[in-house]
């Protein structure tokens, strides 16, 4: 289920006090950078990732790669940074207000 506007905007309020844990380089979006990622937001729920110039592709379509392929939600982007949000299947910890 899509997140609702009153949830991507709780996410992106509490991720502007986080730090990109993931940062895309010039080897772009790989296998084992999908990987990283699901871990990731396993581990997390919410992250930040961050695209370096020498990325090269263009970051749109970066993001939704990301999202499609770790099957999480985009809450915000803002330059060259997303942050995405997908609930722990085994510890959800961030519980998100309904509409």
């Amino acid at each position: 289920m899509p997140l609702s506007s009153k949830q991507r905007s709780q996410l992106r309020s509490w991720g502007q006090k986080l730090k990109p844990v993931l940062i895309i380089g010039k080897g772009g979006i790989t296998d084992p950078v999908l990987e990283k990622l699901k871990a990731l937001l396993e581990q997390h729920e919410l992250i930040k990732v961050k695209f370096l110039s020498s990325a090269g592709a263009d970051r749109d379509e970066g993001v939704q790669t990301l999202a499609e392929g770790a099957r999480c939600d985009v809450a915000g982007r803002a330059g060259s940074t997303a942050l995405l949000f997908r609930q722990s299947r085994d510890n959800p910890r961030i519980q998100l207000q309904d509409d």
